[in-house]
């Protein structure tokens, strides 16, 4: 199906935890527009998987309805197969418990933000980790977020998107376009 091998990149939508305006820590709920433009990203580069993150078993369920309607959909070959890649997880220890059971190792968990952390890691460098085959699961936070304290504990942060504007906060959905199209590019 692709023209390079499937590079060992697992992206992963936190709807929990999640800061809301405020600055609360949230669960935010599954919206049908990511989970459809985010598992089209999952198809057209060459990743593992995307993962729909919630803890509410609510979520989670409605999630899983969403693959099965849109798999369901038997008449349009192409749109048939846009949640082959999409999976549905309680939180990233299922995740990172997947993951192992597939390749044998575990991944580095990459968070993203629009702001700088003592270990960020550039674009290029995360290219680097997935040529070198290690597994690595990038993190997107939905609402305005994750929060910081979470942020912290991943095992890298990956450099906010900054094209010289001064802005970068981007819808989630825009936000893992442009990051997913850098670190394949």
């Amino acid at each position: 199906m692709y023209s390079q091998p499937l590079k060992p990149l697992y992206l992963a939508l936190m709807h929990y935890p999640a800061v809301n305006r405020h600055g609360d820590i949230i669960t935010a709920t599954v919206e049908y527009f990511d989970f459809f433009d985010m598992s089209r990203v999952s198809l057209t580069y060459p990743l593992q998987a995307f993962y729909i993150v919630n803890p509410l078993a609510s979520q989670r369920e409605f999630a899983r309805h969403l693959l099965r309607h849109g798999s369901a959909r038997e008449q349009d070959v192409k749109r048939n197969r846009v949640f082959s890649k999409t999976r549905v997880a309680a939180g990233v220890p299922e995740i990172i418990h997947e993951v192992v059971a597939e390749r044998g190792k575990t991944p580095l968990i990459i968070a993203t933000s629009a702001k700088r952390y003592p270990q960020t890691i550039t674009f290029a460098e995360v290219t680097h980790l997935l040529e070198s085959h290690q597994p690595v699961v990038l993190l997107f936070g939905k609402a305005w977020g994750m929060p910081p304290e979470f942020v912290q504990q991943a095992d890298y942060v990956l450099e906010p998107v900054d094209t010289g504007t001064g802005y970068n906060h981007l819808s989630v959905r825009s936000a893992v376009s442009i990051i997913v199209d850098r670190l394949f590019r």
